[in-house]
This record gives C-alpha cells, sequence and structure tokens, in this order.
C-alpha cells in the first residue's frame, strides 16, 4: 500500500482511530461506559454533520445530468487520466449509495477531529495539512 508511505512513523492506530465514522466506532463498543461531556458533545456535532452531508448529497444529484459524460467517465475510472467506459452516476441501488455516503461520513470525521487537535499536532500526529 503505496499511501501507507505518506504516514512515515505516525501512529496508524491513532489515524485510523480518527478516520473511524460515529456508527463504526459505536459498533466497536462491546461494554457500554458512561461517555464523557466531550464525547456526547463530538457524538452530536458529527451527527448533525452527517445529517447535514447526506442533506446536499440528495439535494446536488439531480444536477450529474447537466455534468458531460467525458467528465463523468473520467470520475469513474479507477486510475488517473483513463477515464472509465461507463459514466459515474447515481445509482438506484441504496446499497451504492450508502457506501458513498458513509466513506463521506469517515472523511468528514477524520477532518474533524484533525481540526479539533489543531494545525500543529494535526499535521505531526495525522499528516493532515490544513490548507
Amino acid at each position: 500500500m503505496k499511501w501507507v508511505r505518506h504516514f512515515g512513523d505516525r501512529s496508524l492506530t491513532e489515524i485510523h482511530d480518527a478516520a473511524q465514522g460515529i456508527r463504526a466506532k459505536a459498533s466497536k463498543v462491546k461494554t457500554r461506559v458512561p461517555e464523557d461531556e466531550k464525547a456526547t458533545r463530538e457524538l452530536q456535532l458529527l451527527t448533525r454533520l452527517n445529517e447535514s452531508f447526506d442533506r446536499e448529497v440528495d439535494r446536488c444529484s439531480w444536477r450529474l445530468e447537466g455534468v458531460p459524460k467525458e467528465t463523468l467517465q473520467c470520475l469513474h475510472g479507477i486510475q488517473p487520466g483513463k477515464p472509465s467506459s461507463l459514466p459515474f452516476g447515481c445509482t438506484a441501488k441504496d446499497k451504492s449509495r450508502a457506501s458513498y455516503q458513509s466513506v463521506g461520513h469517515r472523511y468528514l470525521a477524520f477532518c474533524w477531529r484533525a481540526h479539533q487537535m489543531g494545525r500543529e499536532d494535526a499535521a505531526k500526529r495525522l499528516a493532515m495539512r490544513f490548507t
């Protein structure tokens, strides 16, 4: 995995934990310990952020029809610069849409947790740089 080299000697466990979505974190906890106020607040904020993300996905999905086919083929391609023969699009399959949204939720959670650490700490611990 080439992307692992990007992290260097940083803790991959910490990076993995930062990228966990709220549903994944909740399912990993086998015995429910009383959550502290900070964890409860984070859960509420990430839940609202995910709900907002889902609303935006629903609101903007219809716009894909106006995007040129060549652009959608590039988005659907696996390798950079090599478009797929099939264009990217919203599928009617709930499983596929849920998968895309799950990736978005994890990315938002990672960015939120990195933001909470601050610029220097996030760069040092997670290899995250804010631009």
